[in-house]
């Protein structure tokens, strides 16, 4: 009975652990083509916090790729 129900509960698991990595893979691949660059600039150009001229202007170039439009100044 006990082999029965260990045996229903890895095969009830196994496709969460198929989408786990499905989902693991998709995140990976997603930072090494976006999110990957993306970090090692801000962290290579830092800009004081309320003076970020080329994260605003970055941030702007990637929303206008997207369709989006959006502002390089603050909404003071």
């Amino acid at each position: 009975m006990l082999t029965t129900a260990m045996a229903a509960l890895v095969l009830a698991a196994t496709p969460a652990f198929a989408q786990d990595a499905a989902l693991r893979t998709a995140v990976e691949a997603d930072y090494d083509a976006n999110l990957g660059a993306l970090f090692d600039h801000f962290h290579r150009n830092p800009e004081l916090s309320g003076m970020e001229t080329q994260t605003a202007e970055r941030r702007a170039a990637s929303c206008a790729k997207a369709g989006v439009a959006a502002r390089t100044s603050a909404a003071i």
